[in-house]
């Protein structure tokens, strides 16, 4: 870009101070008007960028939401079904959730005694299946039959807790529940006698 000032001068002649002037302020317009259009320039890249950030994070947003959701159009429509029930909230795995809370302390478990436990105040009020986690402990006393058995029964699922070789005995057992959130302690023929201590210590939902 050339710049070109009001007046010219030719060496060896007087300048007329208005002229220079003249030269000058035309000089500081021009610069002034430079800088103006670089403010410009700088404002509309800065709105740009921000308007592209912007579009950007919103993209990203919009691809994070759908992208757990695909297209299933193409399916047939009991393909689409089964994958439906897969994808229901209400078949996915939960978190692990962590308690503490005493179910039975100090009970005595003999050959075809049976505690019934309910736990439902204590795990959400859904039709889910939960896997819970129970800590079993059974104290005896020297000198009893070291040999001792005990189940826990949930609907179809039992679970066994044998000793063979010591008065006291301690398991933690992972055991489903369905709705009805109750199992049971029983205690199996040719068992000794033993002290029942039993906690819930945490559950998960499962399919």
């Amino acid at each position: 870009m050339t710049l070109v000032v009001p007046y010219s001068f030719i060496p060896g002649t007087k300048a007329k101070a208005s002229e220079v002037n003249a030269n000058f302020n035309d000089v500081l317009t021009k610069i002034e008007s430079t800088n103006n259009l670089i403010n410009n320039v700088n404002s509309n890249l800065e709105s740009n960028i921000l308007s592209t950030k912007t579009n950007l994070e919103s993209k990203i947003k919009e691809a994070k939401d759908t992208s757990a959701r695909p297209d299933l159009s193409n399916l047939t429509p009991e393909a689409q079904g089964k994958f439906d029930v897969k994808a229901n909230a209400q078949d996915l795995d939960g978190n692990i959730v962590c308690l503490n809370i005493s179910l039975l302390s100090n009970v005595t478990v003999t050959n075809g005694s049976r505690f019934v436990c309910n736990i439902s105040q204590y795990l959400p009020s859904d039709s889910n299946k939960y896997i819970i986690n129970l800590s079993v402990e059974f104290s005896g006393t020297s000198g009893m039959k070291p040999y001792f058995n005990a189940s826990i029964q949930s609907g179809e699922y039992v679970a066994n807790l044998i000793r063979f070789n010591s008065n006291d005995c301690g398991n933690n057992v992972l055991i489903p529940v369905d709705a009805s959130r109750e199992f049971a302690i029983c205690g199996m023929p040719n068992s000794t006698p033993r002290l029942l201590f039993l906690s819930l210590v945490g559950y998960r939902k499962v399919r």
